[in-house]
């Protein structure tokens, strides 16, 4: 029997919309994934997040993301704002990024790529497609897609 601990591969999500977030984080209950995912409320928190800045210093509570899912509008710093640091970051640059777009804001996408971002999530309209989201985001962190 080995004493190796299974390291628990993290998501960070940055989305500014409680409601987005709350139906996000449902989706999270529902699938129970052996993924954590952690919250943040704007891009500024989010690279504070990254960089370990004051609530985020302990690594044990708040590791180093396998996968940053970004929401394209957010106060303060957007999304394609956090993209454009994370792939600018020597540290950050190979954390997977996915960037949580409406599809009907074909400009958003359009920076988003050009920024780097690894993949595009279309926001679902509804649960269902919220939870095939969270499952999606899921097998991607366990095979490192």
């Amino acid at each position: 029997m080995s004493n190796v601990i299974p390291t628990v591969k993290t998501v960070l999500v940055a989305e500014d919309d409680t409601n987005d977030r709350m139906l996000f984080e449902g989706a999270v209950r529902v699938l129970n994934p052996p993924v954590q995912f952690k919250f943040v409320r704007d891009g500024e928190v989010a690279i504070k997040y990254l960089k370990g800045e004051g609530p985020f210093e302990n690594r044990d509570t708040n590791p180093l993301p396998s996968l940053v899912l970004l929401d394209v509008r957010m106060p303060k710093i957007d999304g394609i704002q956090v993209l454009q640091w994370i792939k600018s970051n020597a540290q950050f640059k190979d954390i997977k990024v996915l960037v949580w777009a409406d599809s009907e804001f074909k400009d958003h996408i359009d920076r988003a790529r050009a920024a780097g971002a690894d993949d595009i999530v279309k926001k679902p309209f509804y649960q269902k497609g919220l939870v095939e989201v969270v499952r999606d985001i899921v097998k991607r962190v366990q095979v490192g897609i």
